[in-house]
């Protein structure tokens, strides 16, 4: 039977949207690029579909096959294709996108961060923000050896914020110095491997001015690791503004990106091209330059619910007495979602951070530490406890209050922002006895996770932050002659000098048979493919809570059963 017109609803539209790699947790660029696309799309009431594969021309192994699934994007299965050219381009240039693009000829085509020729393109305007960075350290803070940290080469958001930095010495009539530019592909090892450059080679320097947030939260560390302070011996500054600035100690003084800004006029082109209506060949979004704390810098909070004089007109005990019904009142929505009374939980928190104000106890982390509890492994409700206990940093950020440093610096590792299931899966049986086993990653949040899903696993469990702690802990046991953990599991991005494989082939060193599984968000380079086939357990990020069980399963099954354990020369 023919469905009457006025009954029948027009098809919703697919759009896709191509990356390199899947990315739901890391809150890093391609982070924020995806969320922003998913509350777009939702609110225009269309498909979206995410494509991962990996860089264009990427020289790893695998890639190629990774990248064959962008092939099955056309006609017959989306109405438009959205390009995320600044994570797809960086190795092949313009040269590998156009051939990209020529796949799509029958498509709309939107590209979001080169411009490519005859393609609708959204770039941001990285040099203006970038200045500013460079600027407000030069100006503001009178910093005159101003280290910058580059961005991945033939990426042209890297080659821009470059130029922008050298275009303000120069306006500045500052000398450029090559020895402050240090290398780097937009991952957090790289700042801290760049503070260790310049301190090593005794280069002066006040200020470090970060191509991203990533890398500038690593190059703190560092300086952290030295004695340095920050802001106070070195100023900071980085560029994406993605949530872990927000949350870094200090706060990190940024350029933010505008994710939202983009997926939204993105979409737009491709509903227009559809429609035939014109659109621009470049669109340009703006930058808007955060400051906080890392620069030394007091700033206003960017949401506040009283005037600034209000705040700092009083203690902060007698402002929190004060508004505790206001604060509760304000904060409730923050944590409205489904299975979580956000009205009991609001009050809860803020009785807590008056408690713990008052020193009277660890109320604000006992009471977010239940709250953590009481969400399950829903992973909506842990994003609104996490937005809420944002919330409140911010709005308490004109406070200089060691006590609420402290505060924050204790309750941000206590949050937990990977997706969870209901269930725990049944992995591989383990072996005879309780295995012990060491997890080392510079993510508090990935340590909380891994800590929790293995020891429910009923395994023991010991975490560290550092590799180089890590190693020094099997050091002590060398006299022992007897490893002190069944199972080692390593982040390969880690920020310090030696990266995951360079910890772990110390260590066998001192323990040739120790068990390990490496971990990472990329691809498998050459190096560690090596190790791979010589029986290197491998994770890759992000994993499910199956995979995590099977692969350590396996890896301490393979240990006992066999001669030799992964990883055996």
């Amino acid at each position: 039977m023919d469905v009457p017109a006025s009954f029948s609803r027009p098809r919703r539209k697919t759009i896709a949207v191509l990356l390199d790699y899947m990315d739901f947790f890391g809150g890093g660029y391609a982070t924020q690029i995806q969320n922003a696309f998913s509350a777009q799309a939702s609110a225009l009431d269309l498909n979206l579909l995410m494509v991962f594969g990996r860089g264009l021309e990427e020289p790893h192994r695998g890639c190629a096959a990774h990248n064959a699934i962008f092939e099955m994007v056309g006609p017959e299965r989306v109405d438009g294709v959205i390009i995320v050219s600044s994570l797809l381009g960086g190795y092949s240039g313009l040269e590998g996108l156009l051939r990209l693009v020529r796949r799509f000829a029958q498509l709309p085509v939107c590209s979001i961060g080169a411009e490519i020729p005859d393609i609708p393109s959204l770039t941001v305007d990285d040099s203006v923000g970038m200045r500013a960075a460079v600027e407000h350290l030069v100006q503001e803070h009178h910093c005159r050896r101003v280290a910058f940290i580059e961005g991945t080469p033939g990426k042209a958001e890297a080659a821009i914020r470059l130029a922008a930095y050298r275009e303000v010495l120069a306006q500045q009539r500052i000398a450029f110095d090559p020895a402050l530019v240090l290398p780097g592909t937009f991952m957090p090892s790289d700042g801290f491997e760049s503070v260790e450059t310049l301190l090593n080679k005794g280069i002066e320097f006040d200020a470090i001015a970060s191509a991203n947030d990533f890398m500038a939260m690593g190059a703190v560390v560092a300086l952290r690791k030295h004695g340095r302070n920050v802001p106070r011996d070195v100023r900071v500054t980085g560029f994406d503004d993605v949530p872990l600035s927000r949350m870094a100690n200090p706060a990190l003084t940024t350029v933010a990106q505008p994710f939202d800004a983009m997926a939204e006029k993105a979409i737009q082109i491709v509903l227009d091209e559809l429609a035939g209506r014109p659109v621009a060949q470049v669109t340009r979004l703006a930058t808007e330059f955060v400051v906080r704390r890392s620069c030394g810098c007091r700033p206003r909070a960017r949401r506040s619910i009283a005037p600034v004089s209000a705040v700092t007109s009083s203690s902060l005990l007698e402002y929190v007495k004060a508004h505790r019904t206001l604060l509760a009142t304000s904060l409730a929505p923050i944590l409205r979602c489904d299975g979580l009374d956000h009205e009991r939980a609001a009050d809860t928190l803020v009785a807590g951070l008056q408690e713990q104000i008052s020193e009277q106890s660890p109320s604000f982390t006992d009471a977010l530490e239940r709250l953590l509890d009481q969400a399950g492994e829903n992973y909506q409700r842990y994003r609104a406890i996490q937005g809420a206990v944002e919330w409140l940093r911010e709005t308490f950020r004109d406070f200089d209050d060691l006590a609420m440093e402290r505060l924050w610096a204790d309750s941000f590792p206590r949050l937990r922002s990977e997706e969870r299931s209901e269930t725990t899966p049944n992995p591989t049986p383990m072996p005879v006895g309780r295995p012990t086993i060491l997890l080392v990653d510079d993510s508090p949040i990935l340590l909380r996770t891994g800590r929790r899903a293995l020891q429910h696993l009923g395994y023991e469990i010991e975490t560290l932050e550092s590799g180089q702690v890590a190693y020094e802990r099997f050091v002590q046991a060398a006299e022992t002659g007897r490893s002190p953990f069944d199972l080692v599991i390593l982040d390969m991005s880690l920020l310090e000098r030696r990266d995951g494989l360079e910890i772990l082939e110390l260590i066998r060193q001192l323990f040739p048979k120790q068990r390990a599984i490496l971990v990472s968000g990329h691809a498998p380079s050459d190096r560690v493919q090596a190790a791979m086939d010589r029986g290197l357990g491998w994770l890759q990020k992000p994993y499910s809570l199956e995979a995590l069980a099977t692969t350590v399963a396996e890896a301490l099954a393979a240990g006992v059963q066999g001669d030799d354990p992964p990883f055996a020369r």
